[in-house]
């Protein structure tokens, strides 16, 4: 699986693109606390973050989706 920086650096300057579990291969839970420090953050180095989907799974609300703008 790519690494964070790796699919951010893919992007082209003003690119939008989602973040997503899978995509990062992460789990579910994993993912949602990862996604919770970019967003209280308002992106990370060379993105910054527009919008995020929540799941609900067994009850919790989890962060399945990250869309980032590159930077």
């Amino acid at each position: 699986m790519p690494s964070l920086e790796e699919v951010v650096a893919k992007h082209n300057t003003g690119h939008i693109f989602w973040l997503s579990p899978h995509l990062l291969g992460m789990t579910p839970e994993a993912f949602d606390s990862f996604a919770r420090q970019i967003w209280a953050a308002g992106g990370g180095e060379g993105f910054e973050t527009l919008d995020f989907r929540k799941e609900s799974q067994s009850g919790d609300d989890l962060y399945a989706l990250l869309q980032c703008k590159r930077a």
